[in-house]
């Protein structure tokens, strides 16, 4: 959901410690006021980009071990043993529609979110809060697009209800690997090395 305020003048800080932004208005009353809490100053330019994505990971993991002991000589034990992942990945994306808001949107339908006490550690230089499509609603994919459905041109109301649908995937992402270890210990000096597909020793 992108809102699109009046505000007129933004002043930002970046140079050195914490970052300010301040927006005030301009001298032209017919710009509003400036106050981005101000939910007039959102009455045009908004609009929707219909876009869902749907994101599944799944992990395998396990490993078995084993160690023989060696009663007198110089091995004291040998030790063996294997670690094995599975991992996979799989994104499905659909296409993106954007469609431009006709008119204002019912009160309902905004909410403020404060920004100072909140951000930067309770830092003052920022806006006291701004206005956002409600959160309950966006959150909801379908409700979202029944909910603007009646504030867009007519001829885009059916698709923006149907909605954008799931394009098929490419193709999964997949690792797998399969280790193996060995160890050894000698009697005279604790000295274990272990080799994988480079050995070491430590």
């Amino acid at each position: 959901m992108i809102l699109a305020p009046t505000a007129e003048r933004l002043t930002t800080s970046v140079g050195s410690g914490v970052p300010s932004m301040i927006i005030s208005p301009d001298s032209d009353p017919a710009n509003g006021n400036g106050l981005v809490s101000d939910p007039a100053n959102y009455a045009s330019g908004a609009g929707y980009l219909d876009h869902i994505e749907h994101s599944v990971g799944t992990e395998y993991a396990g490993r078995l071990d084993a160690e023989y002991k060696i009663d007198g000589g110089f091995l004291k034990s040998l030790a063996g043993g294997l670690r094995y992942t599975d991992r996979s990945a799989v994104t499905d994306s659909s296409t993106y529609l954007y469609y431009g808001l006709t008119r204002a949107l019912s009160p309902d339908l905004y909410e403020q979110r404060l920004f100072r006490g909140d951000l930067y550690r309770g830092f003052q230089d920022v806006p006291t809060s701004a206005v956002f499509f409600d959160r309950d609603t966006v959150l909801d994919h379908g409700a979202t697009r029944q909910a603007l459905a009646t504030f867009v041109d007519l001829s885009q109301q059916a698709a923006l209800r149907a909605g954008v649908g799931y394009a098929s995937s490419t193709a999964a992402r997949r690792a797998r690997r399969l280790i193996p270890l060995m160890a050894w210990r000698a009697s005279a000096a604790a000295v274990r090395c272990r080799s994988t597909a480079i050995s070491a020793c430590d």
